[in-house]
């Protein structure tokens, strides 16, 4: 029973624990206009809110490591724009050329490896903050929550 009772006020109040310890995503994202800005806000509070449920996070849990988490996404989301910013130049040429080709695939590649690190930092954030159970069923509620969310896209 209190643990029901603690999951709806924390539902109720996610939105504000969430973003407390995040700066304003008009910071991270400037070049966004303010519809993508406040789409990317919906998703984090829906991702937040399903991470306390999904991982069963206490109060304390939650307030520790949700602006870790959010800190992370923003670092993973940094680290794919401009690769994203680049290739949608490039493919607005009428012809790519091999060395076009080349530094996209390069910078792709290059990406994947900072973003593993990243993954590896945060990785030991993560486990002073929650119990290793936790910080392994992280990984299946990340992927759950993406299924999920794609589903409810094509809804």
């Amino acid at each position: 029973m209190k643990q029901i009772l603690f999951l709806i006020i924390l539902a109720v109040t996610m939105p504000t624990i969430a973003t407390a310890a995040i700066p304003p995503l008009a910071a991270e994202v400037s070049y966004q206009a303010p519809e993508q800005q406040n789409r990317r806000s919906e998703i984090r509070n829906q991702r937040n809110t399903f991470f306390v449920m999904e991982l069963e996070l206490t109060q304390d849990e939650a307030k520790a490591f949700l602006p870790l988490y959010n800190e992370l996404d923003t670092k993973r989301f940094e680290l794919w724009r401009d690769i994203r910013h680049k290739r949608a130049l490039l493919e607005r040429k009428a012809e790519l050329t091999d060395s076009d080709m080349e530094m996209i695939i390069n910078k792709s590649l290059d990406n994947k490896i900072a973003e593993a690190r990243l993954e590896k930092e945060y990785y030991y954030k993560f486990k002073k903050v929650l119990p290793m159970q936790k910080v392994m069923a992280l990984r299946a509620a990340e992927r759950k929550f993406a299924r999920l969310f794609i589903k409810s896209s094509y809804d």
